[in-house]
Order: structure tokens, then sequence, then C-alpha cells
């Protein structure tokens, strides 16, 4: 569906369709010029795939835990390039064991984690700033400096590894704006029918330029804000689009 779109909308060139379905067949994350997101598909299935083998084996926390860091820091070493940033092998399979350890980490700690972030003590609310903090920092691009000399003190690939402390504290800096959206219906709506936001997301991109381009207008994304507001836009849409067709569904 959306290479259709790509195709129409786009008008390319009907000589270029074996090259996008090359791209279709192949699934290599990064390399879908036309649907950029729908890597995450085919890498989450084999993500999952791995996991489970994992867990026949394994069944300490623990040692899962030992063996997915051993997964992700073998992508990052052992490639010319980190497979997190140049993936090779179709279907996402090399990036599936990148990020095993994020849906690893996910299963270990969801239920001691919730429950710790559902209380609004002291600790959770010093802990939510500080990570705020250094969310503001990153958006703001102050943190190239330290970004920077650490990666020069503990080396290029290396610092890869190291990131994942990062991104767990931009992961928690984001609970408390999660919290206040979730009060959100239409929020709650599209939280349970992420797949279809998934599939649907570069059609929709596509369409709103189109038809923005047939008013006479063209899109100028600037800056954070901006993108912010063209997503919701998009988000809006989709969770009108997909309750209609649900709302159809259920009167027949």
């Amino acid at each position: 569906m959306i290479l259709g779109v790509y195709a129409l909308f786009l008008q390319k060139d009907v000589s270029t369709l074996p090259a996008l379905l090359t791209q279709l067949v192949e699934a290599k994350r990064n390399f879908i010029e036309y649907a950029p997101q729908l890597w995450f598909l085919p890498c989450l299935f084999f993500v999952i795939v791995f996991f489970s083998i994992i867990q026949r084996f394994v069944k300490n926390k623990v040692f899962i835990m030992v063996a997915v860091t051993t997964s992700m820091a073998l992508t990052i070493f052992i490639p010319q390039n980190p497979v997190s940033y140049s993936p090779s092998l179709p279907y996402g399979l090399d990036s599936a064991l990148y990020y095993i350890f994020w849906f690893a980490l996910g299963f270990c700690i969801k239920g001691s984690f919730i429950t710790y972030f559902n209380h609004n003590g002291v600790a959770q609310k010093t802990i939510t700033t500080l990570c705020g903090a250094f969310a503001l920092l990153c958006f703001f691009g102050l943190h190239h400096h330290y970004a920077n000399a650490l990666t020069e003190v503990i080396g290029g690939k290396a610092y890869v590894l190291v990131w994942t402390l990062p991104t767990l504290i931009l992961f928690v800096a984001c609970i408390p704006l999660a919290k206040q959206l979730a009060n959100i219906n239409a929020v709650r709506y599209l939280g349970s029918n992420t797949l279809f936001l998934c599939g649907c997301e570069a059609i929709a991109k596509t369409s709103f330029v189109a038809f923005i381009g047939i008013a006479g207008h063209s899109l100028n994304i600037g800056d954070e804000y901006y993108t912010v507001v063209y997503i919701s836009v998009l988000m809006f849409i989709l969770y009108k689009v997909k309750s209609s067709i649900d709302l159809n569904k259920s009167k027949y």
C-alpha cells in the first residue's frame, strides 16, 4: 500500500519500481526509502524469536541480561561499523541482535519499574527531575561537548555501548509526560493501536504533503517544535481514520 501511494503521489518513474520492490523484499533497516519505519516489524519479529530461544535455555533474569548485553556488544565491536549505525542484513536480523537488549530489559524490569514510578514520593520526583534536566540538555544540544569528550576517553565503538545509560535516562524523563498524556482517551486509543500507526505513518506523511501541495502550499519543518506540531496533526488524522474504521466494523 505504501509503495502504491509513494509511486502515485510522487510520480515515480515506472523504471524505478524494480529497485523499490527489491527494497521491500530485502527489508533492510534504513534502506526502504518510501517506508523507513517499517524495518521495525520484521526486526521485532526476530527479536521475539531470539528472545524466546534464550528463554528456553536461560531462566535466570540476570543471565538473560548478560546474554543480550553480549549480543549487543558483538553487533557493535565485530562489524567494521556498529550495527546501530550501519545495518546490513535483511529483515533487521543484525538489528534484532542489537535491539534485543531493550526488549529483554523491558521484560525483566517492567513489573518493578512500573510499580516504583507509580509512587509519587521524593525519590521518584528527584529522579524524574534530574532525568528531565538531562533531556533538556539533549533537546537544546548542550550535551554535545560532554558527549564528544566522553567519546574521546572511551573510544568510538565502546561509546555506542555506554550510550544505553543516557537512553534509559531519557526514557525515565518521558514518564511524567506519558502519565499526563495517558489521561487523554485519543492517546490511549492510539497507544493500543501502535501497529496501525507504524503501518500507516508513511502513507499519512506522503498524503498530507501531497494535499498541501494541491492547495498550493509547501511543508517546512524547521525545528523540533515544528516536528511536534506536524506529528500531532498526523496522529489526529490517523486517530480519526482508525476510529472510523473500528466504528464501521462494529456496525457490521
